[in-house]
């Protein structure tokens, strides 16, 4: 059973879990997957509620999901991230620097919770996929001049499809 939720929204978060709670049970594994993007251009010229969504949802959307499940799981549970590789290789990706930020911050967030829950059994772990071919993705891969600049740094040189991610 898979439960969505809103991230960017502490209450939808906190919403979720006490749902679990409730019904006596609690998420043995847990992804998080969510992204916000809403600004795509000079970092300079970026408006503090772009910024301001781009972390909410990014970051603290990605923390507090993971605190809330990991104080609940039991046993053998799983945490997992999904980052993006334009994080691991400065510079960011062009237009993309504080979406490129909050991603990179998710990989050292990935890491502490990875250290810090091992003694209690959750694994912690990341993928990071490239550019791949979904609706969240579409601003790049729908525009014939952002989508040339971004096969220069691909070097297969195509976008990737969801089912080479998801498994």
């Amino acid at each position: 059973e898979a439960i969505a939720m809103h991230v960017g929204d502490p209450a939808a978060i906190e919403a979720a879990f006490a749902q679990l709670d409730g019904e006596g049970r609690s998420a043995s594994i847990v992804v998080n997957n969510a992204a916000a993007n809403p600004y795509f251009g000079p970092m300079l010229d970026m408006d503090l509620g772009s910024y301001e969504k781009t972390v909410e949802v990014n970051l603290r959307g990605y923390f507090w999901t993971t605190v809330q499940a990991a104080k609940r799981m039991r046993g053998a549970a799983r945490l997992a991230f999904t980052e993006a590789m334009l994080t691991t290789a400065p510079p960011p990706a062009p237009g993309q620097g504080i979406y490129s930020m909050t991603k990179a911050g998710i990989v050292n967030m990935t890491e502490g919770f990875a250290k810090e829950l091992a003694a209690d059994g959750i694994r912690v772990n990341a993928v990071l996929p490239g550019l791949t071919e979904t609706k969240f993705a579409s601003a790049i891969t729908g525009n014939e001049k952002t989508l040339g600049m971004m096969m220069r740094l691909i070097p297969l040189g195509r976008v990737a499809q969801p089912s080479e991610i998801a498994p």
